[in-house]
């Protein structure tokens, strides 16, 4: 007879607060199942700003990077995210060389409520030069 008491004891015990616990856990539940999660993979292309003029870049431009996204939000829809873009700040590139670029969620301008969960690649080696005159800009010219 003991067990059924100690029982009752424990379930009473703290009762407010195992009750407030669960409501907040349905409430936290209903929120993010009440609407369609989407994930999709669209290209994007990659713009450049802020290069200075004695500098060229050289390698390692790709045509479009993938980007994974994820909408809670009924915002990202197919066709919906057709122009996406990645830009990239070349201020910080003083000198020739290898220089490396992350793509974060801070270089995609991305609809309100879409996240970017990843890119491919995630990461651009960029090789810069001196521009010298007589040197075409451009590698492939």
């Amino acid at each position: 007879m003991r067990a059924p008491r100690t029982l009752n004891r424990l379930l009473a015990r703290n009762l407010g607060w195992k009750l407030g616990s669960l409501a907040v856990a349905v409430v936290l539940w209903i929120l993010t199942a009440a609407g369609p999660v989407v994930t999709m993979g669209e290209p994007a292309e990659v713009y450049f700003a802020n290069l200075l003029p004695d500098l060229v870049l050289r390698s390692g431009v790709p045509e479009s990077v993938q980007l994974e996204l994820r909408d809670a939000s009924g915002n990202l829809r197919p066709g919906t995210v057709r122009d996406l873009k990645v830009f990239l700040d070349l201020s910080g590139v003083t000198e020739p060389g290898t220089r490396s670029f992350t793509i974060t969620r801070n270089n995609v301008a991305l609809p309100e409520g879409v996240t970017l969960l990843s890119a491919s690649p995630a990461h651009l080696d960029l090789v810069f030069d001196r521009f010298e005159k007589g040197n075409s800009p451009h590698p492939h010219e």
